[in-house]
């Protein structure tokens, strides 16, 4: 389905630490994060690491899209700490971005992976949106 980012998938992977950290310090995401009670680095470590394995998987056809394990549990912590949806947004489009700079700075950024990037993380955002709002409405 994403074959078309089959050559920045193994860059992404080696360096999901860099592409974690750097998601966590994009200015909106950091404030949004500490607006909510929740440390980037500890955001950073314990889950942008894994979302970004997890995006990887999909790329290279392992995982399945939508089908993140540990977003059930990111979702749990958003809602506990009773997250606006509008700040999920934020911190979720982040990733997307962070992706999209990573592979500019590294000279992978083309028209194609800018659209099938977009596509692979709008589809996924999407389930996230979902679940987070059944999670808050109790459905």
């Amino acid at each position: 389905m994403f074959k078309e980012l089959q050559n920045v998938a193994k860059h992404f992977e080696i360096n999901k630490e860099v592409i974690a950290t750097t998601w966590v310090e994009r200015e909106n995401v950091h404030e949004r994060l500490l607006k909510n009670g929740i440390d980037p680095h500890f955001f950073a470590n314990h889950f942008g690491v894994r979302v970004i394995e997890y995006a990887v998987g999909v790329i290279q056809g392992t995982k399945t899209l939508g089908d993140c394990p540990v977003i059930h549990v990111m979702l749990d912590l958003f809602q506990e700490k009773k997250i606006p949806l509008n700040d999920l947004f934020i911190i979720c489009a982040g990733l997307k971005t962070t992706f999209i700079l990573i592979a500019y700075d590294s000279g992978l950024l083309t028209e194609e992976f800018i659209s099938k990037m977009t596509d692979l993380m709008d589809q996924n955002f999407e389930g996230v949106m979902i679940e987070y709002m059944a999670k808050t409405q109790g459905v």
